[in-house]
C-alpha cells in the first residue's frame, strides 16, 4: 500500500483563514448595507405615500365642501344676497358663505369667530401662521312643506326615522335633530332657524324653531313668506378647516374639520400649514380675475374659486441627515426646522359651483 507523504499534507495557513474571514466581514457589511439601504428606502417610499394619501383625502374632502358652499337647492346665496334673512352667527351667516381668515403671526385677519379662536380640540387654538377657511351650505335632497307657514313651525313630508341617530339619543327624523340649523328657501328668497322640536303625526313631520312668531299671514315682512307649492327645508351646514397641534399641542399638527358648534375632529395627521387663496370675480361672468388673501378680499360674496396649498410632513423622523428646507405654498415662503422629517407641498384651485 502506498502511503501519501506527510510532507504533501496541508491546510490553509493563518495568512489565509484571515484574509477569508476579512472578505466574509467584508461581503457580510455589503450585504448588511443593502438590506439597510432598502429598508429605509421601502420607509422613505411608505411614508412616500402616505404624505400622497393623507393630501388626497383631505383635499378630496374640502374640494366637495367647498363646491357645495352657498347652495340652497333650486338657488345659490350668491344669487339671492339681500333675499338671504339669517341670524349673522357663526353657525348660520348662510349669506357670506365662504369666509376666509389670513393666518398672521399671533393673529388672523379678518379676525377669526369665538367658535374658531377655541375651536375645543386641545389647550391651544388654532396654529398661528396658518390659514382657515369656512364653508356654508344647505344639505339634503330638500323637504317640501305640505302646508303654508305657520307662525310656529313648518309642517313637511317626512322621508325617515332613525333611532337614536341624534347626539342626545334621540331619533332623527327626516335627517334632522333637536338643535339643527334649518334653511328655508323658494328659489327667490331664504331665511335661517333652529330646530327646538320635531313631532310626527302620519307622514307628515312638525318642524318647531327658535323665533316663532315670523312667517304667519300678519307677518308684514314678505321674505317671511314661504309658499309650500315652492318652498323646501333644509338642513343648514356650516364647516371650517384650520391647522391645530394634535395632544395639547405637544402632538403632531393635523388638518382638523369642525362642523357647527360640534367638537372638531383630525382628518390627516402631519398637515403643518395650509394656505388659501380666493378667486375673486370682477366683472360678474363667473370666471375669478384676481387670487387674493382672506385678507384683501373685500366681498366674499364675488368668491368664485379657491386655491389651496397643503404643507405635509411624516411622523417618524425618516431621512438620513437632519437638514433645513425651504418649501413654497402659494406665495409664502416655509423655512422648516433642521429635522429628518420627510414633508412635501400639495395644492389644488377648487372651483365654487354657484348654480
Amino acid at each position: 500500500m502506498i502511503r501519501p507523504s506527510l510532507s504533501s499534507q496541508h491546510g490553509f495557513t493563518l495568512v489565509e483563514l484571515m484574509v477569508a474571514l476579512v472578505v466574509g466581514l467584508l461581503v457580510m457589511f455589503g450585504v448588511g448595507q443593502i438590506f439597510v439601504q432598502g429598508k429605509r428606502s421601502a420607509s422613505v417610499q411608505d411614508e412616500a405615500g402616505r404624505l400622497q394619501e393623507g393630501a388626497r383625502y383631505a383635499l378630496q374632502l374640502m374640494k366637495r365642501d367647498i363646491q357645495r358652499a352657498g347652495y340652497l337647492g333650486c338657488s345659490h346665496a350668491a344669487t339671492l344676497k339681500e333675499n338671504i334673512v339669517t341670524g349673522g352667527s357663526y353657525v348660520d351667516d348662510l349669506e357670506h358663505f365662504v369666509a376666509g381668515h389670513e393666518g398672521l403671526q399671533g393673529s388672523w385677519d379678518p379676525p377669526l369667530p369665538t367658535e374658531l379662536d377655541d375651536p375645543g380640540t386641545a389647550d391651544d387654538d388654532v396654529t398661528p401662521g396658518t390659514d382657515v377657511i369656512t364653508l356654508r351650505f344647505s344639505d339634503g335632497e330638500g323637504l317640501r312643506m305640505t302646508q303654508p307657514k305657520q307662525p310656529y313651525h313648518f309642517r313637511v313630508h317626512n322621508l325617515s326615522v332613525e333611532s337614536g341617530a341624534c347626539p342626545d339619543g334621540a331619533s332623527s327624523y327626516s335627517g334632522l335633530c333637536v338643535g339643527d340649523l334649518v334653511v328655508v328657501s323658494d328659489c327667490t328668497k331664504a331665511r335661517t332657524a333652529t330646530v327646538e322640536s320635531l313631532h310626527l303625526s302620519g307622514g307628515d313631520l312638525s318642524i318647531y324653531h327658535t323665533n316663532p312668531s315670523w312667517g304667519d299671514s300678519a307677518d308684514m315682512d314678505p321674505r317671511n313668506h314661504f309658499n309650500p307649492a315652492h318652498s323646501y327645508i333644509f338642513k343648514g351646514v356650516t364647516v371650517s378647516y384650520f391647522v391645530h397641534p394634535q395632544d395639547g399641542g405637544g402632538g403632531a399638527p393635523a388638518l382638523y374639520r369642525k362642523v357647527g358648534n360640534g367638537g372638531a375632529e383630525a382628518l390627516v395627521d402631519g398637515v403643518e400649514d395650509m394656505q388659501i387663496r380666493y378667486g375673486v370675480d370682477d366683472d360678474g361672468d363667473g370666471i375669478p380675475n384676481r387670487f387674493l388673501t382672506a385678507d384683501n378680499v373685500a366681498d366674499f360674496r364675488q368668491v368664485v374659486a379657491v386655491r389651496i396649498a397643503l404643507l405635509l410632513r411624516s411622523i417618524e423622523e425618516r431621512l438620513r441627515k437632519p437638514k433645513a428646507r425651504t418649501f413654497h405654498l402659494l406665495k409664502k415662503t416655509v423655512t422648516t426646522p433642521a429635522d429628518r422629517y420627510l414633508r412635501k407641498v400639495f395644492d389644488t384651485t377648487i372651483q365654487l359651483r354657484n348654480g
